[in-house]
């Protein structure tokens, strides 16, 4: 993956050669100082420093972090991460006719495969969404206003249940052109496509209510061996009703709350907001009213 890095990023430094008057300024990098750079991020990153300018971490008068100084300068720094590529930029606008993630496609490819290779996952793996934080310019930036960061990428990640590894990752990026990577991001392909490498393994599967339906539980049992837990949304249509809209009164109790419970949720000062609300947390297996023994 480095030998890649450097690859395409000599490439680009000898295409833009010609703008510098120094050749010193402009040469090309190397796997030592490619490390060192993948280096300087994780320790800014240690440093909780992604809002700090770059002068500040390069200070010399004391405030700085001594070990950005003596790795690299901060000019060679800025222009490392300038040139900084990951595919061919000559044959990036062909490859984006049928991909629009072309310019990162070929990397992320070579880093799911490491993924996969590295680490045998546990029985219990879960799949869910996360946005990454990211404002730059991207076509397939997505803005979610109930995540911290709003704007970003969003991406589907398969992950072991125990040591929170990451098995397989998708980028939602839309709608595809037509071609190779056009593909359905329905949440049941989309689950499909994340756990295919565990067909036949007999593992557990976690996911939330946007994935879940009765047809996916199904087709994962019978077709991948795989079993699943998750949340389902209430309106459903493969749900009973009494699931989903209870017929007996709201003011009847839950069997499943204890006798003693029962009389202390009832006569007890509380809320009525609260009272509501422990009654429709047992309303997933419906409601009924206490039957006092004879």
């Amino acid at each position: 993956m480095v030998d890649l890095i450097i690859q395409y990023t000599n490439a680009y430094i000898d295409s833009v050669s010609d703008n510098f008057e120094r050749e010193r300024n402009v040469r090309s990098t190397n796997i030592t100082e490619i490390h060192a750079l993948l280096g300087l991020l994780f320790y800014a990153g240690v440093h909780k420093a992604n809002r700090l300018n770059l002068e500040e971490l390069w200070k010399s008068d004391g405030s700085g972090v001594e070990m950005f100084r003596l790795t690299m300068s901060i000019k060679r720094f800025k222009f490392l991460f300038t040139c900084l590529r990951f595919d061919n930029k000559q044959t990036r606008e062909e490859r984006k006719k049928i991909d629009k993630f072309a310019p990162i496609r070929e990397f992320f490819d070579l880093f799911l495969g490491n993924c996969k290779t590295g680490y045998s996952p546990s029985e219990n793996v879960t799949i869910d969404e996360k946005l990454e934080g990211f404002r730059g310019r991207c076509s397939f930036r997505q803005y979610i206003p109930s995540k911290s960061n709003k704007n970003g990428i969003k991406i589907f990640a398969l992950s072991d249940a125990k040591m929170y590894y990451t098995m397989n990752l998708e980028v939602y990026v839309g709608q595809q052109p037509d071609g190779p990577y056009k593909v359905s991001n329905s949440p049941n392909c989309i689950v499909e496509r994340l756990c295919g490498q565990f067909k036949g393994s007999g593992r557990n599967l976690t996911i939330d209510n946007w994935f879940t339906s009765v047809p996916l539980v199904e087709k994962l049992y019978k077709e991948y061996t795989i079993t699943v837990i998750g949340t389902i949304g209430k309106n459903k249509k493969e749900l009973p009703l009494e699931f989903s809209h209870p017929t007996h009164p709201p003011s009847a109790t839950c069997d499943l709350i204890q006798p003693h419970l029962r009389k202390r949720v009832a006569k007890e000062n509380i809320p009525r907001q609260l009272k509501n609300r422990l009654r429709e947390n047992c309303g997933i297996l419906g409601y009924s009213r206490i039957v006092e023994p004879q």
